[in-house]
């Protein structure tokens, strides 16, 4: 009940969703917008907790609804881009579902709604934080799914995706890897499009990836390089002998090693396209052979269960290959038992994973690998009978005799486990009596029949139009438990007994038509065996067999008819038949394996056609001889033969038609009656489902009646407290009046608040703009201080050199003070002495001259220091860059030393190679010398020998 429950509100909040985008869509406002989020982050946290296989998948008409509507906001471009992100992580939270996310593809076109998208919104930059997540939605909707190169804007998508690769370091460099993986594998037409696109700079950045890039960016760089440049030059390069071990250990270090889930499956996928190679897969095969990858392999799988699927797949491929098969069933048979329990363990799941596709599968893959390993124990015949066996029976028996679930592809999963477990125990059921004997002895003979059983009343193949997807799996788990009875059949008690009794039953008839009209000729070739050992049987019903095949055969006959008028009307009226023929014809193998099948059917109608017939007519003959016997006798004693005869073809006649009438109505009565025993199994589940609803209604009603009589005794109180509320009601309207008029007050402040919160979010997104801009400004202003720091430096070196400048000039004045003393004391004796005032005069004025020259002297000093102060600063610019200069050349001269140091260990270990290589060459020398000695000798003793038979020949002459 709490998973119903739980069903129920998932349910509605779907609903509510698809009512609140529609709503959105009509009129986009404000509460509308709050309503859809609101939603929608309630089923993200519902989603979160619960699987979405039930209600979004192809089969829901409600999840549909909401994917539409989804989708349709997602190409809308006038969406809020906050609205858009949370719908794009629910459709990555419901993606995870297999089957969800390919009727994602499948009925919506998710992948070209997601291109466009992608190619519009990929330049802006309030949608830049979406991207991330659309390009991971857009990767899981093109894993393994074919798509089209016709969609709209795939160039401008391929372009985008390749610059993001360029730059590397942003977040979306990874997931466009991943999605340009997707898009060209196994897609000629997508391959031969970005091949247009590449260039030797985005070549190059590739190879790149592939040599120091991580170790996912380095596998998905590898197999987009392989996909793209297969048959080119660069595809040689990369698996030539030199490289070739290079990218086999990045694959296998892959596989192997604990790493992202996402590059494992690349490094699978990549390792089984290349498998399909003929000279790859051998020396692939050469690689596991001498690095034993298949050991390593089973014990990463017993580590990490979640990358199982991929591993496994691996392996198979693997043993596509027959030298590889026998090597890996040496290592998991013999050598190691370990690795065959870890492959039985992860073939012992009860439920499927719904986040991996049904193909993939870990159970069904570890049975297929197996299956191959039994076929290579059944094929060598050497493989000892020991503990390998009881493990595998009982893992077995827990699969055939597991109970089976209501959910249908649960429901499907199990009988495919079933299918593969008969499946293996028919191909060990060989010629080998020792291997017969222990398969009839760990095979239950009630577990068949229970699996017989089931399928009987479960499946409704050639009643119901309308089939699940399981019933034709059914129809193989019948037909293989059939044979594997039909095998085993001596060795197990009581099996041959069951088996011929559901050989004879008329519930059998559908399953063999179903069989026989078949394109695969295996089921048709069980079927007839089947046919052969049931035909025997008195009870067998082969007449309703046999109608049932011609009703089939009509129903072939009318279509391939149609077919023809068809083709023939289109002929006749358009020359355009290509046109046509594209939009109705079918492959030329279809319509072949159709008329193959039809002769069987043929075939088999007439012969049990025949088989009738054929009685009909020896009865005829018998009863014409006896008549022919008694008109001989009777001729003479009576005249009315004639008339005899006559009545007796009218009697044959009305028999004839009333066993046409009897067997018409026999058949009528069988289906009636087959019919009948289903819905009497029908009728008892529903009767056991209705006794079980009738007694929770009456325990319901139980509860219901103690209810009652509490709500009565409620009733009275809430009567007696009525009074009270009515005088309570008379002040509540009054505080009601009240309230409405604060509710208008309210109103009009809502409406002022949205407009100032409005305005907020307007001066948010400016003040974001002016931070950004205040953030390169304050940028700016450290650098200007710097320089700033550097610039007064310079200047206090300036004003130092200055002041030295300027002690020079007092001094040279002091010079010149002393020197006009002397000239004052010269004066003084001029006027003591006339003659020496002459001669003072004379050099009164050569001291003046002086004094000029010193001055123009000073003046120049000034100039001079001023320019010597411009060359100091130019020569300290030029001694940082010439420091600068220095300290590259000193890294460059450091990177030379190491590139020079490898280069000696390089020709290090190429003399070392050289030595050994000149002493396993001396080596062979000295053997071949032994080997010449010794043929020399035998050289010696023929000659003897021929000489001592000469020798011989000519005595007995």
């Amino acid at each position: 009940m709490d998973g119903r429950g739980m069903d129920v509100d998932l349910a509605s909040n779907v609903k509510s969703l698809a009512m609140g985008i529609t709503q959105y869509q009509y009129h986009k406002s404000e509460s509308n917008l709050s309503h859809v989020l609101r939603h929608t982050e309630v089923l993200l946290g519902a989603l979160n907790m619960h699987s979405s296989h039930q209600l979004f998948n192809s089969r829901s008409v409600l999840g549909s609804e909401c994917i539409a509507s989804m989708v349709k906001l997602i190409s809308d471009s006038t969406t809020d881009s906050h609205l858009l992100s949370k719908i794009v992580e629910l459709l990555n939270t419901i993606s995870k579902v297999t089957d969800v996310c390919s009727h994602l593809q499948e009925s919506f076109s998710l992948a070209s709604v997601l291109c466009l998208y992608i190619v519009q919104h990929c330049q802006l930059e309030h949608c830049s934080h979406i991207m991330p997540s659309a390009l991971l939605l857009l990767e899981k909707v093109t894993y393994a799914r074919p798509i089209s190169s016709g969609i709209s804007h795939l160039n401008q998508l391929l372009t985008y995706i390749l610059q993001e690769i360029e730059k590397g370091e942003s977040d979306t460099g990874l997931p466009c890897l991943r999605v340009l993986n997707n898009l060209i594998v196994n897609n000629m037409s997508i391959q031969i499009q970005t091949k247009a696109l590449m260039n030797s700079k985005r070549t190059k950045n590739f190879m790149l990836l592939l040599k120091h890039g991580v170790s996912q960016q380095s596998i998905l760089s590898l197999s987009i390089l392989t996909c793209i440049f297969w048959g080119d030059d660069i595809a040689k390069k990369l698996y030539r002998s030199q490289n070739w071990f290079k990218a086999m250990k990045l694959i296998f270090s892959t596989l192997s090693g604990y790493v992202n889930s996402d590059a494992l499956t690349v490094a699978a996928d990549l390792c089984t396209e290349l498998l399909k190679h003929g000279e790859i897969a051998q020396q692939l095969a050469m690689y596991e052979e001498e690095n034993s990858c298949s050991t390593k392999l089973f014990d990463h799988l017993s580590e990490v269960p979640r990358s199982s699927s991929k591993i496994l797949q691996v392996i198979c491929a693997f043993c596509h290959i027959g030298l590889v098969r026998s090597s890996i069933c040496q290592r998991i048979l013999k050598d190691d038992m370990r690795c065959w329990k870890i492959l039985l363990n992860v073939a012992r799941a009860e439920k499927h994973d719904l986040s991996t596709s049904l193909e993939n599968s870990p159970s069904l893959l570890a049975l297929d690998l197996v299956k191959e390993m039994c076929e290579e124990v059944v094929e060598s015949a050497n493989e000892p009978m020991n503990e390998w066996t009881n493990y595998l029976f009982a893992t077995l028996n827990i699969h055939l005799s597991q109970p089976f679930h209501n959910d249908p592809s649960q429901l499907k999963f199990c009988l495919l486990k079933i299918l593969k477990s008969l499946q293996i125990l028919l191909c060990l059921s060989s010629e080998d009596d020792d291997l017969l004997s222990k398969v009839g002895k760990n095979v239950n003979c009630d577990v068949l029949e229970s699996v017989l059983e089931h399928q009987l009343t479960q499946n409704l193949t050639g009643i119901v139009t309308t089939q699940p997807d399981w019933s034709e799996i059914g129809v193989d788990v019948v037909l293989t438990t059939l044979e594997l009875m039909l095998k085993v059949k001596h060795v197990v008690p009581g099996l041959e007994k069951v088996m011929y009794k559901t050989l004879q039953e008329i519930r059998m008839v559908p399953f063999l038509v179903a069989a026989l009209s078949s394109g695969k000729s295996s089921k048709v070739q069980c079927a007839l065996r089947l046919h052969q050992e049931a035909s025997s049987l008195p009870d067998f019903p082969s007449v309703l067999l046999g109608e049932r095949m011609a009703e089939v055969n009509n129903k072939r006959e009318n279509f391939n008819s149609g077919i023809r008028m068809h083709k023939i009307s289109v002929h006749d009226a358009s020359k355009d038949l290509k046109t046509v023929q594209s939009n109705f014809d079918r492959p030329d193998a279809i319509w072949n394996d159709v008329h193959r099948t039809n002769v069987l059917d043929n075939i088999s109608v007439a012969s049990v056609s025949s088989s009738s017939s054929c009685e009909d007519k020896e009865n005829l003959d018998s009863l014409i001889n006896k008549m022919q016997g008694k008109l001989q006798v009777d001729k003479k004693l009576s005249g009315r033969t004639s008339q005899i005869v006559e009545m007796y073809e009218q009697k044959i006649s009305s028999l004839q038609t009333k066993e046409s009438h009897l067997q018409d109505l026999l058949d009528a009565k069988a289906l009636a009656l087959a019919q009948a025993d289903r819905v009497i199994a029908q009728n008892r589940c529903q009767r056991i489902q209705s006794e079980e609803e009738s007694r929770r209604l009456a325990h319901m009603l139980q509860e219901s009646e103690i209810k009652c009589e509490h709500l009565l005794l409620e009733i009275q109180r809430v009567e007696s407290n009525q009074k009270d509320v009515e005088k309570e009601l008379e002040s509540t309207v009054e505080e009601n009046k009240n309230l409405q008029k604060i509710a208008e007050q309210y109103d009009s402040l809502q409406a002022a608040f949205n407009d100032k919160k409005h305005r907020i979010e307007v001066q948010e997104r400016n003040l974001a703009a002016l931070s950004q801009e205040y953030d390169t400004l304050k940028e700016m202003h450290d650098m200007f201080q710097k320089h700033n720091e550097k610039l007064k430096q310079q200047m206090n070196e300036g004003v130092h050199r200055l002041e030295e400048l300027e002690e020079e000039r007092l001094k040279l004045l002091k010079d010149a003070g002393d020197k006009q003393m002397q000239i004052h004391e010269l004066e003084g004796l001029v006027m003591e002495s006339e003659k020496v005032a002459r001669q003072l005069l004379d050099e009164k004025s050569e001291q003046e001259v002086l004094i000029k020259n010193l001055k123009s002297n000073i003046q120049n000093l000034d100039e001079e220091a001023k320019s010597q102060k411009i060359k100091l600063s130019s020569l300290d610019r030029t001694k940082q860059q010439l420091e600068h200069q220095l300290k590259e050349r000193g890294n460059e001269i450091k990177r030379l030393h190491q590139r020079n140091d490898t280069q000696e260990k390089k020709v290090v270990s190429l003399y070392s190679e050289k030595e050994t290589l000149t002493q396993e060459i001396s080596t062979k020398d000295d053997e071949i010398k032994k080997l010449h000695e010794k043929l020399t000798e035998q050289k010696q003793t023929f000659l003897k020998i021929t000489q001592l038979s000469a020798a011989l020949q000519n005595s007995q002459g």
